[in-house]
């Protein structure tokens, strides 16, 4: 409630996001929005089926707004509730953008990819080593070739 007896439903106060007001005539919020949901303000349930955390975020208890995984991981499932949800790109591929649900592409020909990575020219290929597309790390020359300069296909 906004000021003491009010008169209306305008003297009350919005639950503010990231928690939730379950029932009539509170004083105080119930709680905090639970892990994997986003309760905006005015939400009635900890849970609120249209604050599900989408893909490519994770949502921690108590949130306003779904937080972005960071470039160099993705999260491909919906109501995560924890950083730890964001998966780490795969070796040979990179996730260019922050809030991905899945990976950008292939790592470029003449680089290499760890696990991880952001760009698909993440890190140039070695002298002595090749990289073809989609390489997750560098692979030494075979006995009888050499590539005496870097970004060897």
């Amino acid at each position: 409630r906004k000021e003491t007896g009010g008169s209306s439903e305008e003297s009350c106060s919005q639950c503010t996001a990231g928690s939730y007001c379950e029932a009539e005539g509170l004083t105080a919020v119930t709680g905090t929005c639970d892990a994997g949901f986003v309760c905006s303000a005015g939400s009635s349930r900890k849970d609120p089926v249209s604050g599900v955390c989408p893909v490519g975020h994770y949502c921690e208890a108590g949130v306003a707004a779904a937080e972005p995984c960071s470039a160099g991981s993705y999260n491909p499932a919906t109501g995560s509730g924890a950083p730890a949800a964001c998966l780490q790109c795969p070796a040979g591929k990179f996730c260019k953008d922050a809030g991905m649900s899945t990976w950008s592409g292939e790592c470029c020909e003449g680089y290499f990819c760890a696990l991880g990575s952001s760009v698909c020219k993440q890190t140039i290929c070695p002298v002595g080593h090749q990289c073809p597309a989609e390489s997750g790390s560098a692979q030494a020359c075979p006995a009888g070739t050499h590539a005496p300069t870097p970004g060897t296909v």
